[in-house]
């Protein structure tokens, strides 16, 4: 007997029961697009919950996914799990509070200068800060993001010229951007012809002669498909491989594009004479090229067809060494360029989500794994052993780096889920990197909402884009006294980051409730990016930033992003 009445989605993906079923006979379940939907007559009608606060993504068909029910200390508490995210109720659905289980200081890649020995610089891409930079092996650090177009970063590489060209890539939503000159600004190239989201990047080693880049691009899925329509998302079916030979700036199909998901390629060391690369599909497996990355041809791994990751050994030329992990677990190996495979012992089960080979590789047979729930492993004799990094206390590990000189400096850089951690005994001991995510404006505009719910605004506040001067091309504005933007997080310190200048007005701000004064913006020329207030030694837990505008007739209050630190909160500092 169907019990649907009050449910438009019958998608159903989760049901669960009050925890005080006996007593108030409720369930409540989850559908795919519809929501969530609660019955206490044993199902004999449905009552839909409020909708969560937050835009459907159009990366997924499949949004509601899970619910549970749990009696807290003041009454029963909701937890929905979503493809936007994890959200928690505490009065039976009415509304939903965001749960950052995905801070903006997650990073994606992390890129050294092949010149790091002298250069000393370091740049990664994060999931929501965009590109962070220090040219001082990590001493220091400042955000790069003018000119770009999302703070959701992705794939990011460097230059092998770097050193002259000044050169590095940076994806995401929008597309891949360039910088020139070091990170300063960044240019979206437009050469596919459409918005795309570029999830794989590999340089070209003799990059100053042949300027060519691959890049895997990932197809968007729309939030609601018709039934026999064509996804429509952003960049729509724009998928697969593509190549340049001109930096970037015009890009060209392969057999590949339209075809899979790509996520990962690597470049033959050799490629300037043999024109070798590897590509590796989410859906479909393992290919190669000859040709540049022209065209692309099957290279079958028996019952490995769902690939994250692919690495070349960098004496490749010689030992014809490949290494594949797989999107659901497994680490495997071939010593002939990929005719042959082996899946290395104990790493069945291994997840990994990044994969970097020592660059001294055909001494030392090392290799390092970050995986998502084991934390940060070393391979030796060509990954015949495992070393566990017990020094590494982070279990989940997404991107690594190690130094070109790593047969002498022994420098490992990993990122955690707490932030970047470095090494300089080749792992046996870390250092956590103090660096502060930075928040944009963008994560919550008069309800629209592009991200997770972190900033707020209450008023007339309005988006002042595109903006180059203002980090990742965009700044709120308002001019209304009285307008509120506030901010939540999880934190030990925090700075507000604005523009000042002439017409720019006073806002007073409060910490958790508690008033901190006035902070005035006027300054006698307009400049951006400034830190306009800064509080550090908070109890490391959530905490409430709010500034309320006091402006005068003809000034505005501006805010561009808010940096937050957790260099006290558990897990932080040296750890041994």
């Amino acid at each position: 007997m169907q019990v649907n009445t009050g449910i438009p989605d019958l998608n159903v993906t989760a049901l669960a029961l009050s925890p005080n079923f006996l007593q108030d006979s409720t369930f409540w379940i989850t559908s795919s697009s519809g929501g969530v939907f609660q019955s206490n007559n044993l199902g004999a009608s449905w009552t839909a919950a409020s909708t969560v606060p937050r835009a459907l993504s159009n990366l997924s068909l499949t949004h509601y996914q899970a619910i549970c029910l749990a009696n807290g200390p003041s009454g029963m508490v909701a937890f929905l799990g979503m493809y936007e995210g994890l959200w928690s109720s505490t009065n039976a659905g009415t509304s939903w509070q965001y749960i950052d289980t995905q801070p903006t200081r997650l990073i994606r890649y992390i890129n050294l200068s092949p010149n790091f020995t002298h250069d000393h610089v370091i740049f990664f891409s994060t999931y929501g800060s965009g590109n962070v930079w220090s040219t001082d092996g990590g001493l220091t650090w400042t955000y790069r993001n003018n000119g770009m177009q999302s703070a959701y970063t992705d794939a990011s590489g460097v230059s092998p010229n770097y050193m002259n060209d000044g050169i590095a890539f940076s994806s995401n939503d929008a597309g891949l951007q360039r910088t020139s000159n070091r990170g300063k600004t960044w240019q979206l190239m437009k050469g596919i012809g459409t918005a795309c989201y570029p999830r794989a990047i590999a340089i070209s080693p003799a990059f100053a002669q042949d300027s060519t880049v691959l890049v895997g691009i990932l197809k968007l899925q729309p939030a609601v498909a018709p039934s026999g329509a064509q996804p429509q998302g952003l960049g729509g079916q724009v998928q697969g491989a593509f190549y340049s030979t001109d930096g970037g700036n015009t890009w060209s199909h392969t057999n590949l594009s339209g075809v899979t998901d790509i996520v990962s390629i690597a470049i033959s060391p050799g490629f300037a004479t043999e024109r070798l690369a590897f590509a590796g599909s989410s859906t479909t497996g393992l290919y190669k090229s000859t040709d540049g990355g022209q065209t692309w041809n099957p290279l079958p791994i028996p019952g490995f067809s769902h690939i994250a990751i692919v690495r070349l050994s960098p004496a490749f030329l010689t030992d014809q060494t490949i290494f594949v992990a797989g999107i659901y677990g497994g680490i495997m190996k071939s010593t002939d360029g990929g005719n042959t495979w082996t899946l290395l012992a104990q790493t069945g089960g291994i997840r990994a989500l990044d994969l970097e080979i020592s660059p001294n590789y055909t001494v030392d047979q090392s290799f390092y794994v970050g995986t998502y729930q084991k934390g940060l492993l070393r391979f030796f004799n060509g990954g015949a052993n495992i070393s566990i990094l017990s020094g590494f206390t982070d279990n989940f590990v997404t991107a690594i780096a190690l130094s070109p000189n790593f047969a002498k400096d022994h420098t490992v850089f990993a990122a955690g889920y707490h932030g970047l951690f470095t090494s300089a005994n080749s792992g046996s001991t870390w250092t956590y990197v103090v660096i502060p995510a930075r928040t944009e404006d963008t994560r919550n505009i008069n309800g629209a909402l592009q991200e997770p719910p972190s900033i707020t605004y209450q008023g007339t506040w309005s988006m002042v884009t595109p903006s180059t001067a203002a980090s990742t091309n965009s700044y709120m504005s308002t001019s209304e006294s009285g307008d509120v933007a506030v901010f939540n997080f999880t934190g030990s310190g925090f700075r507000w980051i604005s523009q000042t200048g002439p017409l720019q007005g006073s806002a007073e701000i409060q910490v958790d409730g508690v008033p901190q004064g006035t902070v005035s913006l006027t300054a006698t020329l307009d400049t951006y990016q400034q830190n306009v207030w800064e509080q550090h030694g908070l109890t490391c837990g959530p905490h409430t930033f709010t500034i309320t505008a006091q402006s005068l007739p003809g000034q505005s209050v501006s805010l561009d992003a808010i940096d937050v630190w957790i260099d006290t909160c558990p897990l932080m500092g040296t750890m041994h």
